[in-house]
C-alpha cells in the first residue's frame, strides 16, 4: 500500500495526517473510522460514487427520526430506535 499526502504534516506514531491521503491499492482498518466532528464530510460525491456498501445493518438518524435496518432471510426489518418498535418492510417482486 502506497501513501501520498498533500501538505507535508505526518506523525504516523499519533496517527495525524493534515491535507489530502491518497491510498493505492486495499486499506484494512482494525478499529473505527469516524469523522473528527458530528455531521461534517461525505462519504463519496455525486461525481465519485462507490460502487457498493457492504455493512450488516444500517443507523439512519437526524433531527427527525433515528432508525436501524436490518436484513433477514428473506426480508428487511426496520427498527424505530426511538420507541424499539420493529417493522416489516414488506417488497413486492416487480421483475
Amino acid at each position: 500500500m502506497s501513501t501520498k499526502t498533500t501538505n507535508n504534516l505526518r506523525t504516523f506514531g499519533d496517527k495525524t495526517i493534515q491535507g489530502s491521503l491518497e491510498i493505492v491499492g486495499d486499506a484494512k482498518i482494525d478499529g473505527n473510522f469516524t469523522p473528527k466532528e458530528e455531521c461534517v464530510g461525505n462519504l463519496g460525491t455525486n461525481e465519485l460514487k462507490w460502487n457498493s456498501v457492504h455493512a450488516k445493518g444500517l443507523n439512519l438518524s437526524n433531527d427527525r427520526g433515528d432508525w436501524t435496518v436490518i436484513p433477514e432471510e428473506n426480508y428487511l426489518s426496520v427498527r424505530d430506535n426511538k420507541t424499539n418498535k420493529l417493522y416489516k418492510l414488506v417488497l413486492e417482486e416487480i421483475g
